[in-house]
């Protein structure tokens, strides 16, 4: 039976990473591109989600009681919530001010930099699990 996950979870990876160069390749720009902005996002948060369940059990698999494992395991899920954040902020928070006609520059300003130090921490976090 354990064969069958391992395939279910080697299949999430490889769909999720396929499936997020095509999302991403489709990223709008600006925070007028309508209905694209939550389609995207919430796309690559599935897609994050898909990701995850393949590489907890890719850790379980490898032995989550080992130190590395498990720390490579608790850096990509710290990487998961905090990309998490990020996505949510310009797929969904900006989108939606932006369609209610907020004007307000120092507002998207923060939203902006709220989700760069998001995306950024998920990158590292990323490495460290990969690292690990």
């Amino acid at each position: 039976m354990s064969q069958s996950w391992d395939r279910i979870a080697g299949g999430a990876l490889i769909g999720a990473a396929l499936s997020s160069v095509l999302a991403m390749a489709h990223h709008p720009t600006s925070a007028h591109a309508g209905a694209l902005g939550p389609i995207v996002h919430g796309t690559m948060i599935v897609l994050l989600a898909a990701t995850a369940f393949g590489f907890a059990h890719f850790a379980l698999r490898r032995g989550a009681g080992r130190p590395a494992i498990l720390a490579g395991l608790v850096a990509y899920a710290l990487s998961v919530v905090v990309t998490i954040g990020a996505a949510t902020i310009n797929g969904f928070i900006v989108t939606a001010l932006a369609a209610r006609g907020v004007t307000n520059h120092d507002l998207f300003l923060f939203a902006w930099e709220a989700n760069q130090a998001l995306a950024r921490l998920g990158v590292y976090a990323t490495a460290a699990a990969f690292a690990f």
